[in-house]
Order: C-alpha cells, then sequence, then structure tokens
C-alpha cells in the first residue's frame, strides 16, 4: 500500500494533468475494448418451457470431472444406481477448462425467483471465453461436450440384470461380476476376435441409428 502511495505521489507531481487525463481515458477504453472482446454463453438448467434442459446437465456432468481434480469449492452427490460419486462446482465458484488452446472460464450461480407464494429455484452455468473462438466453441466444443459427458455417465451407470422368477414376477440385480477376458480360459486368437468384434459393436451406435437397426 505505501508503495503504491509513492507512486501515485511521484505521478501527480511529476506528470501534468492533462497528461494523467489521456492516459487514464487510453487505459479505460482499453480495458473496454478488453471486456468486449469477451462473450458469454449461458447454460440454464430449464427451458423456456420449464422443461429440464439436457445440455446443462451435460455440461455439468462434464465440468463435474474437471472439479474433482481442480475444484477448491465443490458439492459431491451419490445417485440411486451410480458406481461412484458425482461432483458439481460450488455456488459462484469459478473453475477453467482449455480446450484447442482456448481457455473457457466456467461459473456456477443459483437465484431464486419469487412467483406468489412459492420460491423457484433456477440454477445456470456460465462460459465465457474470447469472441474470436465462437465458432470452434459453438460448433466443436459443446458437441464434444454433449459426447463426452455421455460417456461418462455410461461409465458411472451400474448394469442391472433383469429376469422372470417362477412368480412371474420381474426382478432385477447389479451386474458385478469377478470374471473378465483376462480371467477367461479360452483360445487366445477366439478371444481377441471376440473383443474386436464387441469393440466394433459399441463404437457404431451411429451407424445402427443411421440403418434404423436397435443398437443395445
Amino acid at each position: 500500500v505505501a508503495y503504491v502511495v509513492t507512486v501515485k505521489t511521484i505521478i501527480h507531481a511529476a506528470v501534468p494533468a492533462p497528461v494523467q487525463n489521456f492516459l487514464f481515458s487510453v487505459l479505460r477504453a482499453r480495458f473496454c475494448r478488453m471486456e468486449s472482446m469477451i462473450l458469454t454463453v449461458k447454460v440454464e438448467d430449464k427451458t423456456k418451457m420449464g422443461l429440464r434442459n439436457s445440455l446443462y446437465d451435460d455440461v455439468s456432468e462434464y465440468i463435474g470431472s474437471k472439479v474433482h481434480c481442480d475444484g477448491k469449492k465443490m458439492k459431491a452427490t451419490r445417485e440411486s444406481g451410480a458406481k461412484n460419486l458425482t461432483f458439481a462446482l460450488g455456488d459462484d465458484e469459478v473453475i477453467y477448462d482449455v480446450y484447442e488452446g482456448i481457455r473457457i472460464e466456467y461459473r456456477y450461480s443459483k437465484v431464486e425467483k419469487s412467483d406468489a407464494s412459492k420460491i423457484l429455484g433456477q440454477e445456470y452455468m456460465e462460459l465465457r471465453f474470447e469472441e474470436k473462438h465462437r465458432g470452434v466453441i459453438l460448433d466443436r466444443y459443446f458437441p464434444y461436450i454433449v459426447s463426452l459427458a455421455s460417456e461418462l455417465r455410461s461409465k458411472n451407470k451400474i448394469t442391472m440384470v433383469h429376469s422372470n422368477s417362477s412368480t412371474n414376477r420381474w426382478d432385477k440385480v447389479k451386474l458385478i461380476h469377478p470374471s473378465t477376458f483376462d480371467t477367461m480360459a479360452m483360445n487366445n486368437d477366439l478371444k481377441r476376435s471376440v473383443i474386436e468384434d464387441l469393440d466394433l459393436f459399441i463404437s457404431r451406435k451411429e451407424f445402427y441409428k443411421r440403418v434404423g437397426k436397435a443398437w443395445k
């Protein structure tokens, strides 16, 4: 503080007032120009029709994987049917992501809106980045988030096995089996062929959709 006060005193004494005003105006203009170059995308938890916004869920799922490593203030939950904990940004917490060398700032906020006798809570995520990267973020980054969020949910989901009992009732149990391809007694070439066939099927979801066949 003492250093700042000293420098300020020297500037006032050595630099004429008109020059000071000019310099400050240049700095203000530059700062405003830098602010105008930042684009903010607000992703709300609900659509205008009051329905759940799936993009918000995808963004939350994606950024939750980042919070686990970099967050300073976070929320942790475990949903029914999930293998692991799910993490989310805390209120007004800020975290950063990098995509193709572009730095994206995330901020989570929650507001309370009064509607007659009840309170409606609204959650939203703000993404801030340089305006010049608009095309990359909107055309490639968001689809990347949606795709990765789907993979994260799939990995965290517990597979259930459904069976029909003798009483004609459907029961379900968690598919938790210790056996893997590594522990299976099987010809190596045949095992490799089976694994490659399964991997091919898993990677062709869009193909099955395109030709109108069920992908399960």
